[in-house]
């Protein structure tokens, strides 16, 4: 398992959930490279926490709202 920090500044994120049923939430993986189905540790807004990798690592696109 590995720490991962938020997006604010990342070129790379990849797509996590922390249960089956939460929306999707994108950190920054570092020179990791986990891939789909691995469980990783993030900081979340409640501390370190569990989650599974369900987005492989890719570039950070922005949308702007409409």
């Amino acid at each position: 398992m590995v720490v991962l920090m938020t997006v604010s500044h990342a070129e790379r994120v990849i797509g996590i959930r922390f249960k089956r049923a939460d929306a999707v939430s994108y950190f920054d993986p570092g020179e990791l490279r986990p891939d789909v189905g691995d469980k990783v540790v993030v900081d979340s807004t409640i501390g370190p926490d569990v989650a599974e990798v369900v987005v492989a690592p890719g570039p950070l696109v922005h949308r702007d709202p409409m």
